[in-house]
């Protein structure tokens, strides 16, 4: 799990896809509520 904390959040762990899923959906409904 490494790559987690990087300067600018450049890259993401690949084990993070469902955190990633969660904050786009968050921002989905977000923008459109």
């Amino acid at each position: 799990m490494s790559g987690i904390r990087t300067r600018g959040k450049r890259c993401l762990p690949f084990n993070n896809s469902n955190l990633l899923n969660k904050t786009l959906k968050y921002q989905e409904s977000v923008i459109s509520g």
